[in-house]
């Protein structure tokens, strides 16, 4: 998901004069993969044995409220001090005043992509396919959907505090269907998961047993659509798979 993204930055402490003009920034990052793990990096990030952050608040994916005991020099400090040294391309725009704000790209909609959340999963250059379940096979469609569940495998660097954590490329994954969006004979038998067919056509298809995906490998260029009618049940009926391409001959996908 290369391009432009950007998120805005707040600092909001939680006692400041009603008509202090508070410090915000804004973050230019490549994607919007790099956003959220330069999120999940600060999150824990510790100074002087503590947490660099008292107060971290995501209240989207591209508007973010903090404090720190750095006050509104937090986000400067951050690169000055080079405390997140693998984010060195990330240009950061500082604005304290009532100035006008530098130009920004313009902001993308939908939810945050978390832990825990139930998504419909669609195509980020053609986004009116989306992925659907048909019996126990995945295809694309522009007039029906599937929605799915994501759950996290392993979340011990997933942040602090309450709130659910926000996937980034690395995270080990699993997806499971929302049973009210399929029909009842798709999930006879409890399966619910989304895993590979075999190795010999790569055909995504429902199990009952969880598949241990990356949180990449579902949506960055290793899931594509190629159109077939090698599945038994459906022969003489080409419709379009989706089907696991380790070797970047899959396409982009979106949580919606």
């Amino acid at each position: 998901m290369s391009g432009l993204y950007y998120v805005l930055v707040k600092w909001a402490p939680v006692k400041h004069s009603n008509d202090a003009i508070l410090t915000r920034n804004i973050l230019h990052f490549s994607s919007r993969y790099d956003a959220d793990e330069f999120y999940r990096e600060i999150q824990v990030l510790q100074y002087n044995n503590a947490p660099y952050f008292t107060r971290l608040v995501r209240s989207s994916p591209q508007f973010w409220c903090y404090d720190s005991a750095q006050v509104q020099e937090a986000i400067h400090r951050l690169f000055l001090w080079n405390l997140v040294s693998k984010f060195k391309d990330v240009v950061s725009f500082a604005n304290a005043n009532q100035a006008q704000w530098n130009s920004s790209s313009n902001s993308v909609t939908g939810p945050d992509w978390v832990g825990g959340g139930s998504y419909f999963i669609r195509n980020r250059r053609q986004p009116n396919l989306y992925w659907w379940v048909h019996d126990t096979h995945i295809h694309t469609s522009e007039q029906r959907r599937t929605k799915f569940r994501i759950q996290q495998v392993i979340h011990s660097d997933s942040g602090s505090g309450c709130c659910p954590p926000v996937l980034i490329r690395k995270d080990k994954i699993t997806v499971d269907v929302i049973p009210e969006t399929v029909t009842s004979g798709a999930v006879a038998g409890g399966t619910q998961f989304v895993s590979i067919r075999n190795s010999n056509s790569n055909c995504l298809t429902l199990t009952n047993k969880p598949h241990d995906w990356t949180f990449e490998e579902l949506i960055n260029k290793q899931v594509g659509v190629r159109w077939g009618n090698e599945i038994p049940e459906e022969k003489g009926q080409a419709r379009p798979l989706l089907v696991f391409m380790p070797n970047g001959g899959g396409d982009e996908w979106e949580l919606c």
